[in-house]
């Protein structure tokens, strides 16, 4: 036990201390920092505080055009000039933005100039395309109640059960968020960890410095020790990147408001969990296999590739997993055990899954990854000292029926 505790320290800080390994693990947090505060200094950037307009049409004369608008746009005035020259007085005092002229054929063409900015803000739009609704419906004689419904039909929109009780459709996309950073999480951490795993056993192998260290050490021991040690490095990329991540967050969150509406919760991250152990003992017990039967870095690539794949095929084909969660390709992705931790997160989104395939998912992964370790330590005992030379297929099935 002590021997594979240090084979786990080393394997750890001879990674942990690499000028790549740094890069990597601290690059996506600064780029999702950088991020966050582009778009914090673009909402801190103040909108137009009045936007004046010249109505040439006729369709909107009386009072200046008005509408209901949110906080962002409360503060932009509408300011109705009767000709260019006003407009253009109240532009050089300062007393407005910018401002629109609403051409004399707008009702067929829909023709606006826009004189004194390159374009409005977003709240600006918003504001004036909110507001010049309203009066072409005034124009229309509707009701004032009935104008206000064109304007938004579905501002009262409620989702409920079938039973009746309310939904909150902010949920599904507090769910789709956990999803996609468990995700990452898996990724991060597993693919990561047996990529580390598979390059130190087949360099090892390559400059037979294994054929030195197994005269110390049990195959066992040394595979087991660097499986903790890698797994604890993937483990180390995967919770930095989440803390810049949950920072960036954090600091949008005061200045975005949609970020401030969305609640994570804790207990949706138990499922990532529950998968992730077993889930990267089956990697593992891959990659050892994997080193153990090819002769080469390159080729020991290619097999791992493969896996790769298969793993987040579930991302690719996540269409399906949203217009039929509980298809034929869904669950059997969310069951078959490389594709399970995955496939699985992505159908708890919906929050449907019976208990009896969420049980037998994580079985066959556990199941899966016992059976991966223990034929990899088997393979690996046999092909650890073949220098330059790949086992068979009869080799491999002997290796795994003797021990």
């Amino acid at each position: 036990m002590i021997r594979l505790l240090h084979v786990a320290h080393h394997e750890y800080l001879l990674h942990v201390r690499r000028r790549g390994f740094l890069l990597a693990t601290l690059g996506l947090p600064l780029l999702v920092l950088v991020g966050m505060a582009l778009i914090v200094i673009v909402n801190l950037v103040r909108p137009e505080t009045a936007i004046g307009y010249v109505d040439q049409s006729g369709l909107f004369s009386g009072a200046a055009l008005t509408a209901p608008s949110d906080n962002d746009e409360q503060a932009i005035q509408l300011v109705r000039f009767a000709d260019h020259e006003a407009a253009n007085t109240a532009l050089a005092t300062g007393a407005i933005d910018s401002y629109v002229v609403i051409a004399d054929d707008y009702a067929a063409t829909g023709a606006l100039v826009l004189y004194g900015a390159e374009r409005l803000s977003p709240p600006g739009q918003r504001r004036l395309q909110v507001a010049l609704n309203q009066g072409l419906l005034a124009r229309a004689d509707l009701a004032a109640d009935v104008a206000m419904v064109a304007l938004d039909p579905l501002a009262h929109l409620e989702s409920r059960h079938v039973d009746g009780t309310p939904l909150d459709p902010s949920a599904l996309g507090q769910r789709i968020i956990v999803a996609i950073l468990g995700s990452l999480l898996f990724m991060v951490t597993i693919f990561s960890s047996a990529s580390y795993l598979l390059q130190a056993l087949v360099e090892e192998k390559e400059n037979r410095t294994i054929e030195i260290i197994t005269t110390s050490i049990s195959p066992g021991q040394l595979i087991g020790g660097k499986v903790l040690g890698l797994g604890l490095l993937g483990l180390t990329i995967a919770l930095v990147w989440l803390s810049g991540v949950a920072l960036a967050w954090g600091i949008g969150a005061v200045f975005v408001d949609p970020l401030r509406e969305v609640r994570l919760s804790l207990g949706g991250f138990v499922p990532i969990l529950l998968f992730l152990i077993p889930g990267y003992l089956l990697f593992a017990g891959l990659m050892v296999a994997i080193s153990a039967i090819v002769p080469t870095a390159q080729e020991a690539q290619q097999f791992a590739g493969l896996t790769t794949v298969v793993a987040i095929l579930p991302l690719m084909l996540s269409v399906i997993f949203f217009t039929n969660p509980d298809g034929l390709i869904a669950v059997t992705l969310s069951l078959f055990p490389l594709s399970a931790p995955i496939g699985m997160l992505l159908r708890l989104v919906l929050g449907n899954v019976p208990g009896w395939q969420i049980g037998l998912s994580f079985s066959l992964l556990v199941v899966s990854a016992w059976l991966a370790v223990w034929m990899a330590t088997r393979i690996f005992r046999v092909g650890m000292l073949r220098y330059g030379q790949r086992l068979r297929v009869r080799e491999i099935v002997r290796a795994v029926r003797i021990g």
